[in-house]
């Protein structure tokens, strides 16, 4: 009898034990039912940067009738649609859970920069949700205007040769090709001569081709690259005393590629100039035998006058020294460099995707890719962090790229790239009816490539391109001209300055 009533005591307490583990299991199961979840799954979770102005969606157990609300970086963020959806978390299983979702705006209010905090309540429950992104939709030196077109100035032949000079002063230096003069159109739109044909020649040579030329930012001298009549010239202009002095002979590209100027074999097919003396020198590779347009990167020092090299392709000549720049994507494609000599940055142009070097240390600083967007699917998503855009280039940026998507490619202080994006945009290759789909995505627009901060953002919100177009592409009623345009130099207030309509005009920005 006394074993009994212990065992039946055991089993009561026993029991109750059990109903009380049963009831706190269900309590604790309650309580977290009761929190707000947020799903992190691949083809649920929300992106880690956002622009201004975007749509975010948040999905997971929300509780969007239990007094939701969601705090984002300085601001509640409001709620502009919310519905739910059924997630099956296993393939193969039939079975279900619910879950909410809901859109918020991203507005400036918010705050900017990383790590801008997600907070959820409902229920009266707080969690903490992964922090996100936000980028301004502009940036350092933004207009918040539409930018027009105005001539600046007239250009008497489409064969005129522009000299690379990005100083940010609008200074434009080009060789005149119907006098052979070279001039210097100024900021206010006139044009002076800085050196006659006979002055540039000096008695010396004639010059059979204008190939290239740079201006160092102070504008008081440029390097020539010429062909004569009988051999390649690089030639030294004192812009000031209106004098030359030859730096260079070569006949045939070939060793010594390395060592005094005089010495060296060279063939300048760009130049681009700081004002430290430094001039570097895009010159020609060898593939298969033949002499291609760009292979390799020289450094003429002024000051010693000692020829290095920085970069060179893989298809070279073994003794040409350099850092291999191949694109590992295309190794046997070669594209022209576009140099920032004053910030020692050189972009490599790839299909789709930019590599950014440091011309001193010779090192690879990002290669920045970017996305297309889905086939048949407008690509309005331009604006943001680079992992997250979609814009459909289809072709090399930078110097190689197609001036319909993408034109421009100027680069300024702070690595950044200003492009018009959008000129001409063929709905055929989207997928959709044949004609122009810019004005549905916002285009044309400049735009920048902020390399630094890993976005782009908007130097303008719309380019007015009325009576003007940078070539060469092709429209219906509009053959392509045979002479590309270039995006040549900005001023100090930001305004850029271009050739237009195949090197029939000089235009500069105004604000609209």
């Amino acid at each position: 009898m006394k074993y009994s009533i212990i065992n039946q005591l055991t089993a009561l307490l026993l029991g109750s034990c059990l109903l009380s583990a049963c009831y706190k299991a269900d309590n604790f199961k309650n309580k977290l039912d009761a929190l707000p979840q947020v799903s992190y799954q691949t083809e649920y979770s929300y992106r880690a940067s956002y622009t201004v102005g975007d749509t975010m969606t948040i999905t997971g157990r929300l509780q969007p009738n239990n007094g939701l609300k969601i705090q984002i970086g300085n601001e509640e963020a409001v709620i502009v649609a919310a519905d739910s959806l059924h997630f099956r978390p296993f393939t193969g299983d039939t079975a279900t859970i619910p879950m909410d979702w809901v859109k918020v705006l991203i507005t400036d209010n918010m705050g900017s920069g990383s790590g801008i905090p997600v907070t959820i309540t409902s229920g009266g429950h707080i969690v903490n949700a992964a922090n996100i992104n936000i980028y301004g939709r502009y940036g350092e030196g933004s207009f918040k205007n539409k930018l027009g077109l105005e001539v600046h100035a007239d250009i008497t032949s489409a064969y005129n040769v522009f000299l690379n000079c990005v100083n940010g002063k609008g200074d434009l230096y080009f060789y005149e090709a119907t006098t052979g003069n070279l001039q210097h159109i100024k900021k206010d739109g006139t044009t002076e001569t800085l050196l006659t044909n006979a002055q540039l020649t000096a008695g010396l040579y004639n010059i059979k081709t204008f190939i290239a030329g740079g201006v160092n930012p102070q504008g008081t001298k440029a390097w020539i690259s010429i062909q004569t009549d009988t051999t390649y010239a690089l030639v030294e202009a004192d812009l000031a005393a209106k004098t030359i002095k030859v730096l260079n002979h070569t006949k045939t590209f070939s060793a010594p590629f390395v060592g005094g100027i005089g010495a060296v074999s060279m063939k300048a097919k760009a130049v681009y100039a700081d004002s430290k003396g430094h001039v570097f020198l895009v010159t020609p590779g060898v593939q298969w035998g033949r002499e291609t347009d760009y292979g390799a990167v020289a450094k003429y020092n002024s000051a010693d006058g000692m020829v290095s090299y920085q970069f060179r392709a893989g298809m070279l000549p073994p003794e040409l020294p350099g850092v291999d720049m191949s694109d590992p994507d295309n190794p046997y494609t070669t594209a022209l460099p576009l140099i920032q000599a004053e910030e020692s940055l050189m972009y490599l142009p790839g299909y789709n995707k930019l590599m950014v070097y440091d011309l001193q240390s010779r090192t690879l600083i990002k290669t920045v890719k970017i996305q297309g967007e889905n086939y048949g699917v407008l690509p309005n998503s331009y604006t943001g962090a680079f992992n997250g855009i979609r814009i459909n280039f289809n072709s090399y940026l930078g110097n190689n790229s197609a001036p319909e998507t993408g034109f421009g490619f100027l680069p300024k202080p702070g690595q950044k790239l200003v492009f018009l994006l959008y000129q001409y945009l063929n709905g055929r290759s989207l997928g959709m009816d044949n004609g122009n789909m810019a004005p549905l995505v916002g285009g044309p627009k400049w735009m920048v490539f902020d390399v630094a901060e890993n976005r782009t953002y908007q130097y303008a919100p719309q380019a007015d391109l009325s009576d003007f177009a940078f070539e060469p592409f092709d429209s219906p009623g509009k053959p392509r001209s045979i002479f590309p345009d270039q995006l040549l130099n900005y001023d100090e207030t930001g305004h850029l300055y271009a050739t237009a309509n195949g090197r029939r005009k000089i235009v500069k920005t105004i604000l609209k």
